[in-house]
């Protein structure tokens, strides 16, 4: 069994509770409250002075690199993601391109980030929140472009976590069509309404660290000055993480290589077809039981491989995985080894599709001016 999902269910068990030390500034102006939950207040704060009686012993953090880091983030998608109609097509491919790209925001993210809502209540520790791992390719081609911004920033400190937190206001895009999102987000009703009513996006890092760790979006607080979003009943799902519609084109396109890789990319279609290898393969070892958005498994830390740019970002975790034998996981939480046909299959297709992959990436690195192709509305 995971050891996260051990020390989660430690934390969820401990009730810990959420303490939060505002000290950003963004936008609307310095924040100087010590927030605590139960709606408690402490005695307002300046930035930067009497601090240490509000810590829980350890002094004062320093704030002043996760302060830059939020107004450097917060100008840079108010420039590229800024606030639009949520059907705006054109908008988010810019802002996908943006993004994907050489941001300052992709090049802030850690090389695994943890995604995904806020905790269901208020002062749920990180530890005891459900998550799925992510790359920061994954994560900017897919997810994270899906958000609007107006610049509005803050930044708290969480000692429960020992984690700075910016606090970026966002809506979301709920009116694209289908295959603009990674999967169908409306397969499960709570998911959807906690994306249609986004507020904003929070991003974790450890102070000290110029990485984040974690990212999550947030239906807490107040909406974001300036969006309007009309939530949409949630769609119907039909059961398939992936489609064919009815112009014949694979849904969702956002998923697929020719949506990430320029067209004069001589690996493209190779990727391409090692991914299709490996889908045989991890259905074969009934890999995707588990790693799919329903989590079956009940993971704390859910691993994603049911499209090839999720499978993309995941395949060293899969491949150490299943080389030390710790897939599957049975219904007891006990980690049982494949079959061995089915384990060298997909350590041979595994290992093919990373080597794809790895040229694939290696010529876009080498070829900047190229054609883009992350852009998919076309």
């Amino acid at each position: 069994m995971d050891k996260l999902d051990r020390r989660a269910r430690r934390a969820l068990a401990g009730g810990l509770m959420l303490a939060t030390l505002a000290l950003g500034a963004g936008a609307a102006g310095a924040v100087g409250t010590a927030a605590l939950t139960g709606g408690e207040s402490a005695p307002s704060v300046a930035p930067g002075r009497g601090v240490d009686a509000l810590l829980p012993q350890g002094g004062a953090v320093d704030l002043a690199p996760a302060r830059a880091l939020a107004a450097r983030l917060a100008a840079e998608l108010a420039e590229r993601c800024p606030l639009a109609p949520p059907s705006d097509v054109a908008a988010l491919d810019a802002c996908r391109n943006a993004m994907f790209h050489g941001s300052a925001l992709r090049e802030a993210l850690a090389p695994e980030v943890l995604w995904g809502r806020d905790g269901k209540f208020p002062g749920t520790p990180l530890a005891a929140t459900g998550l799925t791992r992510f790359s920061p390719e994954a994560l900017t081609a897919m997810y994270l472009p899906l958000f609007m911004f107006n610049g509005r920033w803050s930044v708290e400190y969480v000692a429960t976590a020992g984690r700075a937190r910016i606090r970026l206001e966002a809506a979301f895009r709920n009116r694209l069509a289908p295959g603009e999102f990674p999967y169908p987000f409306w397969h499960d009703a709570s998911k959807w309404s906690a994306y249609e009513n986004t507020h904003a996006l929070l991003l974790w890092l450890t102070p000290g660290q110029p990485s984040i760790e974690v990212a999550q979006f947030t239906w807490r607080g107040p909406e974001a000055v300036g969006a309007r979003i009309d939530p949409l009943p949630t769609p119907g799902f039909e059961g398939r993480w992936m489609w064919t519609d009815a112009a014949g084109q694979t849904q969702p396109k956002v998923t697929l290589f020719d949506s990430l890789y320029s067209p004069a990319n001589p690996f493209r279609k190779r990727v391409d077809a090692s991914y299709r290898g490996l889908a045989l393969a991890l259905r074969e070892g009934d890999c995707l039981g588990c790693h799919s958005p329903e989590n079956k498994g009940g993971m704390q830390r859910l691993l994603l491989l049911q499209t090839p740019l999720h499978a993309a970002g995941n395949i060293d975790a899969v491949l150490d995985s299943v080389k030390r034998d710790r897939m599957p996981i049975d219904n007891y939480g006990n980690e049982t080894p494949l079959a061995a046909a089915a384990r060298r299959k997909l350590i041979a297709q595994g290992e093919k599709f990373a080597a794809e992959l790895r040229a694939a990436r290696a010529w876009e690195a080498a070829h900047p001016a190229a054609p883009a192709r992350v852009a998919t509305g076309q």
